[in-house]
């Protein structure tokens, strides 16, 4: 969650390599996507104009599984 896409996702390029692929827009909120490999992570950003202006912040964490052995 970041109140600046741009600045978030320059700031994870430069340290990952892993360019942005794709901006969506959906009213005031704006996603971003970083993905790393093929088939790897995906980093999805979310800027919203209520988020105040500072550090971005991790606001959850996805996992993709074959089985949850359960």
């Amino acid at each position: 969650m970041t109140a600046q896409l741009d600045r978030t996702s320059a700031a994870i390029a430069e340290a990952t390599g892993c360019e942005l692929k794709r901006i969506r827009e959906v009213g005031t909120l704006r996603q971003g996507f970083h993905r790393s490999g093929s088939g790897g992570l995906i980093v999805e950003l979310i800027e919203r104009p209520e988020v105040p202006d500072g550090p971005a912040a991790c606001w959850g964490i996805g996992s993709n599984v074959d089985d949850l052995g359960v």
